[in-house]
């Protein structure tokens, strides 16, 4: 597992999530207007339960851009207009979310050395 799939991962995670649940293997949504397959991978399956790890972990606006952002779906414009942040805030917090959870990734074995290697510093 690359960072840039959990990155994507992310955005999708509210349309997903049922089929996670019911542990499907193939789910088919909406996205730009076209229907998309998506594949689920095993470690989409511990996304769930790492994203509470780090809810609980963290204060009352993070646990909020976790729940309306990333389980509800909400855009970004209005989640950050709507917590007590500026914007690049918002921004660098919700990157941090989505690092936090690839260290976990990390720490569960799920992430290669040599996927590690190969992401660019920038």
């Amino acid at each position: 597992m690359r960072k840039s799939e959990l990155k994507n991962f992310v955005q999708l995670y509210a349309e997903i999530k049922n089929a996670l649940i019911k542990r499907s293997d193939v789910v088919e949504i909406i996205k730009r207007n076209r229907k998309v397959r998506v594949k689920i991978k095993p470690w989409m399956y511990k996304f769930p339960e790492f994203l509470n790890l780090v809810g609980k972990s963290e204060n009352h606006t993070v646990r909020e851009i976790i729940r309306r952002n990333i389980e509800n779906g909400a855009k970004d414009l209005t989640v950050w207009q709507s917590v007590a942040l500026s914007e690049s805030t918002y921004y660098r917090w919700k990157k941090q979310i989505v690092d936090k959870i690839y260290n976990l990734y990390v720490l569960a074995g799920d992430v290669r050395l040599e996927e590690i290697l190969e992401e660019r510093i920038e």
